[in-house]
């Protein structure tokens, strides 16, 4: 695998407990069991140095308005991270010691409404990396279009990564938080390090890189020498947050193309979820040929249960990181049905990005066989996935 294949893997790895349910205790002691033996399968010189840590809200979500009837979902892993260190990566232009930040995707109800979608809200990202990068308060007031904003859901989701230390079990840097570890390396001005992750892990991983950078807080990490590649990441601020990212964290292509590239956001051409926050409009028609009656219906989802989200602050004008696409793959047929382009979407999100890049087989690994989890039902992972959670139908597992 290359560099660019072997970062997607470990950001992959992230989600081993993404089909399971359980309490933190039982979900910790699953990802510590399984985590080492896949890192190794990415690369003999993969090792964990840091974590994992898997984080649960307190409360679960009460049922929204309309789905009463409906039970709670089960608790699972709201957000789970680690870094790997591989001693003698090889790059395009050398081979460095490197450590990797994975993050990973929604895997739960509180992950997609408590982070992916608290859009309506948002947080003064420079005031709050002033602060210290405290927890986040959200914006009073009327916005300044010229200042950086992001949403406070993916703030609130960022201050969980800074301040959760590695729990006494975790596989290494038990009892530091991620940031006391990278200030405490002794070798990271000689280092690389990258931050990955998938969907809801693509929108927090550059926000992270980002917020630890213009704090200080990336040790002795050279600025050049930091690196982000997210995957399939929605939107999570407005421009004046990109043109800062920009200029912390340029493309390293003038043109990029698919997905050997760093601090893009690499997309598939035919997903849906990195058109949120900023072209929902583009969801209806992101398939040529669909029906009139389909789009129509598509369109009508969209403004009912997609756009209200982004009330109060209509203001805030989310533009996206720059991105480098591939070109998805066409269902064929195409979808006649709003359940059929719900099942396309699904697979445009998942199992499109593990094809295209062409992961063994083993990698992800998701098998709920720990002592005390559960797998997630096929209802239940829909409504942890970005966007299809606002949709009611059943649907086949997969990393989110």
């Amino acid at each position: 695998m290359d560099v660019y294949t072997q970062v997607f893997a470990l950001s992959m790895a992230s989600n081993i407990d993404h089909m399971c349910t359980g309490n933190l205790a039982d979900l910790q002691d699953h990802i510590n069991t399984k985590l080492p033996s896949i890192v190794s399968k990415i690369g003999e010189d993969w090792k964990i140095s840091w974590g994992p840590v898997v984080w649960q809200h307190g409360a679960t979500p009460l049922p929204r308005p309309g789905d009463e009837q409906s039970t709670p979902p089960p608790p699972g892993p709201d957000n789970t991270w680690f870094i790997a260190n591989n001693p003698s990566l090889v790059f395009p232009d050398g081979t460095f010691n490197t450590y990797i930040i994975a993050i990973a995707g929604t895997a739960t109800r509180y992950g997609w409404t408590g982070e992916d979608f608290r859009v309506g809200n948002v947080i003064d990202f420079d005031n709050w990396v002033k602060g210290g990068l405290s927890k986040p308060s959200m914006h009073i007031g009327l916005l300044n279009q010229s200042r950086a904003y992001i949403s406070i859901g993916t703030a609130k989701a960022v201050y969980t990564l800074l301040s959760y230390a590695a729990p006494g079990n975790a596989v290494a840097g038990q009892g530091s938080t991620l940031p006391s570890y990278l200030e405490s390396l002794p070798d990271a001005a000689t280092s690389r390090i990258i931050f990955t992750g998938h969907s809801l892990g693509g929108a927090l991983s550059p926000t992270l890189a980002l917020a630890l950078h213009q704090a200080n807080k990336m040790g002795s990490f050279k600025p050049e020498n930091i690196f982000v590649y997210p995957t399939a990441g929605p939107t999570a601020g407005n421009e004046p947050f990109v043109t800062e990212f920009q200029a912390a964290f340029p493309p390293s292509s003038p043109n990029p193309t698919d997905y050997k590239v760093w601090n893009c956001n690499v997309v598939n051409n035919l997903d849906v979820v990195p058109l949120a926050w900023n072209h929902l409009d583009g969801i209806p028609t992101i398939y040529p040929g669909l029906t009139d009656s389909l789009v129509q219906e598509i369109k009508m989802f969209v403004l009912a249960k997609l756009k209200p989200r982004l009330l109060p602050d209509i203001r805030m004008r989310y533009t996206p990181i720059q991105k480098s696409s591939f070109s998805g793959t066409l269902p064929n047929p195409l979808p006649t049905t709003m359940d059929e382009f719900k099942l396309d979407v699904f697979t445009q999100h998942t199992t499109a990005y593990l094809d295209h890049f062409k992961l063994p087989t083993n990698v992800p690994e998701n098998k709920c066989d720990g002592p005390g989890l559960s797998c997630l039902t096929e209802q239940e992972v829909l409504r942890t996935c970005p966007i299809l959670s606002e949709m009611a139908m059943g649907t086949q597992c997969g990393d989110a």
